[in-house]
């Protein structure tokens, strides 16, 4: 996995692994795990909201899928 120093609430992504910490004066907790959207359109991760973290890590990011073949696409015989 990459380890990214930080990144703003804004381009985060739904299904980016994220770690962010949050919490009060009294102690900050940390949490990581997979960024999901609410019928709202909140980003949480767990319980906890993107846009209140205080600090904001990327971890990881799922790389998209290779785009399917289309009509008048080239491709390689295995035979040469």
């Amino acid at each position: 996995m990459t380890d990214y120093p930080s990144i703003k609430p804004e381009d985060v992504r739904e299904g980016d692994v994220v770690q962010l910490r949050h919490g009060a004066h009294r102690g900050f907790a940390v949490t990581e795990g997979t960024v999901w959207r609410t019928q709202y359109g909140n980003l949480l991760v767990g319980n906890s909201l993107i846009s209140d973290a205080r600090d904001l890590r990327l971890v990881s990011r799922p790389t998209p899928p290779e785009p399917p073949l289309r009509v008048g696409d080239w491709v390689r015989l295995r035979n040469g």
